[in-house]
């Protein structure tokens, strides 16, 4: 390499007798980027008119003026003169234009010179891709100086074993020798990108007959099914014989396939291309615009992001089958801390999902935001409130809507007071957590034993021993309380710290808001759609059995919905569907007796059903009391009170209606209204859980609250709750 810096700096020393030449002692070579980019050039520089520059190209003053409207010469306009001529930079125009220039121009003494200073003009302007060939046989030249025949072939060897990226040949060095003695250096640089920026396709000698194809080849090869290249081609090919092109195409004279795709790309762009043929994800993922999100106002633990993935590793049944488990995940949205997480072998649902929210809003207390998935899972009506239906032309969407936002009210976030975000489908970048997946896959999936893959290309030839459920979720739990939370990471938000580190600075658990667990108990429940009470209690149509309580009998038609445990579907809490009030509890199958009672027990049973049965229509009778006898004089006459009265009734309608109007705005302020907030939040169901206490306590929660009270005591013959028994007894 000591022989091609020597060369370089006999080069660079070449060129000073240029300065010579332009009368001018500063360097008058110019870059050829520049030449290209700049149109200010230094005024040492050779400008040769219109005509001036057609001579030594050969050409007419028209091509020569098209191509300083393309940008291939540098030009300078003379503004002292009123015609405005333009004049052509000799450094702009190729190297066999400039030594004919210099040829014509310079005394027959002086050529050698000339030789030279063009030599290194050539060579300073060459990128450096085309100057690797001058420099290789520059070094040859040295190496093999005076040699010939057997010796220079014997050297050539030498060459070739000690640069294997630089061989040669004799015949080769013979013509570098020819060619260097004939054209000097510059015969000698490569002719490598002399047609860049440019394509056969806009040659002029195709007219206008060339964008039609070229329009044919754009839009069958954008399109979403991806063709390939080929087919495309061969298309575009067909359709150019058929456009005046038969002859072009049958000679090989058509432009190639590559240059149909090097023009497109150059038109429109990759990110074009992408969006067109791969559609708008892949789009997002290489060429789109990235927002970078601010984290500085989001205190941790005040927004919580869920998904779910199944694991690649296939884990052993009690059975002796293998399934890959899934794992159920909620994670703080700032410090990416995992709060809680439950692993199970059947697909998610909305019971993974309430039951780890549950448990997590137990440990750090309930989150104000959520960011989920758009999954039936997550949006099922028990916890994020269902999805809206809107269907055109429906004419009773508006109920639709009234019911789609009642059934929104009781959901679990809304209860609790969580806003949700729905994050967009397939959408990885809108949820961080799917990149501690891929972190958990690359740290834990491949390095247990029953390793999957997750698809059919990464799955490997021999899959190993399973591990068991319990074995396998100790595993997962001490990778995510060991590992996980503890790697570090130099991001904008952890900067430096692990996730668990920044979660126990960060954390407040004094600004979080708290619920009872036995409230987060019933919210666990999952809730029924509405429903009536009939005769014999609510009707579970999937369960082909009734609910019922003796409460029930005094609340026949309400709407009612139910709110029932999963792993005690016996028990139901009603609730009033109007108002969402607590209205008691209901026991599945109270009616259900045997076909045929034939043991003692049996016949027991239906004695105390059919006396129930009994005892409710007695009761309900009762309710209305022997009434008032009014006269039909004494009817017409309150009738004719009550219409005088309706006057004033609608005016104190209307005042009780303007004194709420002004409580909402602000304008009464009501007791209490500035007082501090609570530590404990108190829910509906907290409410709910505070009526069953009261009623268990009292003994009020059956029937016997709608018995009229009397003034005679019972008769003493025998103790009984109700009227009913005693007259059975009689």
């Amino acid at each position: 390499m000591t022989a091609t810096r020597k060369l370089r700096a006999e080069v660079v020393d070449l060129v000073q007798p240029i300065d010579n030449l332009l009368d001018n002692p500063k360097t008058a070579v110019v870059e050829p980027d520049n030449c290209l980019q700049n149109q200010a050039l230094s005024e040492s520089d050779v400008f040769l008119s219109v005509l001036e520059v057609a001579n030594l190209l050969g050409c007419s003053k028209q091509a020569v003026q098209k191509k300083i409207r393309k940008g291939n010469f540098v030009t300078r306009i003379d503004e002292a003169d009123k015609r405005k001529p333009v004049f052509v930079a000799l450094s702009s125009l190729p190297a066999s234009a400039r030594e004919k220039w210099l040829r014509e121009n310079t005394p027959p003494n002086d050529a050698e010179a000339d030789t030279r200073r063009l030599d290194a003009l050539s060579y300073q302007q060459a990128a450096d891709y085309n100057r690797r060939k001058a420099d290789k046989y520059a070094l040859l030249f040295q190496a093999t100086d005076g040699l010939k025949g057997a010796g220079l072939r014997e050297a050539i060897q030498k060459w070739n074993a000690a640069h294997p990226e630089q061989k040669t040949s004799y015949p080769s060095l013979m013509r570098a020798r020819k060619i260097f003695a004939e054209e000097g250096l510059s015969g000698l640089l490569g002719s490598y990108g002399k047609l860049r920026g440019t394509s056969k396709i806009d040659d002029p000698c195709w007219g206008e007959a060339m964008p039609p194809v070229y329009e044919f080849f754009k839009s069958a090869y954008l399109k979403r099914s991806q063709p390939k290249l080929e087919a495309v081609f061969a298309a575009t090919l067909g359709f150019a014989k058929e456009h005046g092109f038969f002859e072009a195409v049958r000679q090989g004279r058509f432009p190639s396939r590559a240059a149909f795709l090097r023009k497109l790309k150059k038109e429109i762009g990759e990110a074009a291309i992408c969006l067109h043929r791969e559609g708008e994800e892949a789009y997002n993922r290489k060429y789109a615009h990235f927002l970078s999100r601010d984290y500085s106002a989001i205190r941790a633990g005040k927004v919580w992001v869920s998904d779910h993935r199944r694991l690649d590793q296939a884990w052993a049944l009690a059975d002796g089958r293998a399934r890959r488990p899934w794992l159920t995940v909620w994670r703080d949205f700032k410090t990416g801390y995992w709060i809680s997480w439950s692993l199970h072998f059947e697909d998610p649902n909305a019971d993974h999902v309430i039951e780890t929210f549950c448990e997590a809003c137990l440990k750090i207390g309930v989150p104000e935001e959520i960011i989920i998935d758009n999954g039936k899972d997550y949006r099922v009506k028990d916890f994020a409130g269902g999805r809206r239906r809107f269907r055109p032309n429906y004419a009773n969407q508006d109920a639709a809507d009234y019911n789609y936002i009642r059934t929104q009210s009781r959901s679990l976030t809304a209860q609790l007071g969580v806003r949700v975000h729905f994050a967009n489908p397939y959408g990885a970048q809108t949820k961080p957590i799917e990149r501690d997946f891929l972190i958990f896959k690359e740290w834990m999936d491949k390095g247990m034993p029953g390793y999957t893959g997750g698809n059919p290309l990464e799955r490997p030839e021999r899959v190993e021993a399973q591990l068991d459920f319990e074995r396998g979720e100790a595993l997962v739990g001490y990778f995510i309380e060991e590992v996980l939370h503890q790697i570090k990471s130099q991001g904008k938000v952890l900067s430096g710290r692990s996730r668990e580190a920044a979660w126990r600075e960060e954390y407040d658990g004094a600004a979080a808001k708290w619920v009872t667990e036995d409230a987060l108990r019933l919210y666990r429940y999952r809730i029924s759609g509405e429903v009536t009470i009939k005769r014999n209690g609510v009707r579970d149509a999937a369960l082909g059995d009734w609910y019922y309580a003796e409460w029930m009998d005094g609340h026949a038609g309400a709407k009612v919905y139910l709110r029932r445990s999963l792993k005690a579907w016996q028990e139901a809490w009603v609730f009033d569907a109007e108002t969402d009030e607590y209205l008691g509890p209901a026991t599945l199958g109270f009616w259900r007796v045997p076909a045929l009672a034939e043991s003692g027990l049996e016949r027991k049973t239906v004695r105390e059903k059919l006396a129930h049965k009994k005892r409710v229509k007695k009761t309900l009778k009762t309710l209305a009391g022997d009434g008032v006898e009014v006269s039909p004089e004494a009817l017409l006459r309150y009738q004719s009170a009550g219409v005088q009265a309706g006057a004033s009734l609608s005016e104190t309608l209307a005042a009780e209606a303007q004194h709420a109007n002004d409580k909402q705005q602000g304008k009464i302020k009501s007791i209490g209204q500035n007082g501090s907030a609570k530590i404990i939040h108190k829910t509906a169901m907290d409410e709910a859980l505070s009526r069953e206490r009261e009623w268990r306590k009292t003994g009020t929660h059956d029937i016997a609250c709608f018995s009229p009270a009397t003034d005679e005591p019972p008769a003493k013959k025998r103790y009984s709750i109700f009227k009913c028994d005693l007259e059975d007894e009689e």
